[in-house]
């Protein structure tokens, strides 16, 4: 089973985000989609409102080849092309899904999310218990610098910026 945890940052939250993560390990960072192969492979998260939700953090002391895939969809006459990496599952990553702060419906809740076994039914080909840390090590940090309005698994951690603007008005 995967692990996650609700997590609500604005872009000001995500920049000491991952200020706190390159100061505990080297990573990159991976978008969910993008025009170009190349064009995945991102510094930071990019700006809201640019489409993309999901990114990835791969802590790169543990080894993972990406395996990419290209696709193509007619929409209205036009051909759409994108580029994604195929097992995101498998990797030693960790999804970064952002908060939707204008969706109050509950299904634009932000998380981290680590697939663990979930989705690798052949096993994981990199040091589980040892990213089990790593990844508690990141979720204590959001426990640690983050409020809920409500106690809760299912409840967002808010990031200082994101309490500060939006933590008792959602």
């Amino acid at each position: 089973m995967g692990k996650q945890t609700a997590v609500a940052m604005t872009e000001i939250d995500e920049v000491v985000f991952l200020e706190f993560l390159r100061s505990v390990s080297e990573i990159k960072i991976l978008q969910g989609s993008a025009s170009t192969q190349k064009e995945i492979w991102i510094d930071h998260f990019s700006p809201r409102g640019k489409g993309c939700r999901q990114f990835y953090i791969w802590n790169t002391s543990f080894p993972w080849q990406p395996r990419f895939c290209h696709a193509t969809q007619e929409r209205s006459g036009k051909r759409e092309e994108w580029y994604y990496v195929a097992n995101t599952a498998e990797g030693p990553l960790i999804e970064y899904d952002r908060h939707d702060f204008a969706d109050r419906t509950g299904q634009g809740d932000g998380r981290i999310y680590w697939a663990k076994i979930f989705a690798a039914p052949n096993g994981l080909p990199y040091d589980v218990e040892a990213f089990n840390e790593w990844f508690m090590r990141v979720v204590r940090w959001i426990r640690k610098n983050g409020k809920q309005r409500a106690k809760g698994t299912l409840n967002p951690y808010f990031l200082p910026d994101a309490w500060t603007k939006y933590g008792n008005r959602i």
